[in-house]
């Protein structure tokens, strides 16, 4: 591992082995010991050697669930986000979280964290196409944050918008696809008009009772149709009829 997370992960371990070597092993039995001996810490750093990211972070948040403080936890988080997932922002809120869990125990490692802190800063205003790398200050970067939150809200409010609408053109779908199974084509053409393909045995009579529910109005169809109909004995299978 090189980068940032090469320097958070050689940092991590001198602070283990100082604890360790330092404290005489049972001396440093607090709420941070008893993190890494969590079995959800041990199988994120597991996943991390195996580059397994996105199965680190899960276990990491798992610990985090379980914790009223998780300080390790907050910063492999940061750190992954940053280094991992390209995600200056969740990098930032973790590294910010672990400073805040630290409660000023550990000035050294909460120094290197600000750098780390910094680092992420400066990729987020990278990202950026009209960066021109001019330093920002925090608040600034917070409003862009804010700005960048609502447009995402935006686009998921469409997103759920159009998802809505597409299931209601899928049923609609779904009823014309039935139409068809059935034997029965139907189009709008105009107000109250639909097609109608002829079924072999089908009369003008009984197409009149299939739409209105009366034989004595197959006269109305045969008038809308006098282009290809000039007498009852003009149906064929196939044709497609209008149906007034």
């Amino acid at each position: 591992m090189g980068g940032v997370f090469g320097r958070v992960a050689a940092f991590t371990c001198s602070v283990v082995l100082l604890c360790v070597g330092g404290c005489g092993g049972a001396a440093c039995t607090g709420a941070a010991s008893d993190e890494t001996e969590d079995e959800s810490f041990v199988l994120a750093e597991k996943f991390i050697a195996e580059e397994r990211y996105d199965d680190a972070i899960k276990c990491l948040h798992i610990v985090q669930k379980s914790r009223e403080a998780a300080p390790e936890s907050s910063f492999l988080l940061g750190s992954l986000y940053l280094e991992k997932k390209n995600d200056s922002i969740g990098a930032m809120y973790f590294l910010r979280q672990c400073i805040a869990e630290l409660g000023g125990r550990d000035p050294a490692r909460a120094k290197f964290i600000e750098q780390l802190i910094d680092t992420a800063k400066k990729k987020f205003l990278k990202s950026f196409p009209a960066y021109n790398g001019v330093s920002q200050t925090e608040s600034e970067l917070i409003e862009i944050a804010r700005a960048l939150q609502v447009q995402n809200t935006a686009l998921r409010s469409q997103i759920s918008t159009y998802r809505q609408k597409l299931s209601e053109y899928e049923g609609k779908v779904d009823v014309l696809s039935n139409c068809s199974q059935n034997g029965r084509f139907r189009q709008k053409v105009g107000a109250n008009k639909t097609m109608h393909t002829v079924k072999e045995g089908e009369t003008l009579s009984s197409i009149s009772t299939k739409y209105y529910g009366n034989p004595n109005l197959w006269q109305k169809i045969l008038e809308a149709n006098d282009q290809i109909l000039k007498d009852p004995a003009d149906l064929r299978p196939g044709q497609n009829l209008m149906v007034p």
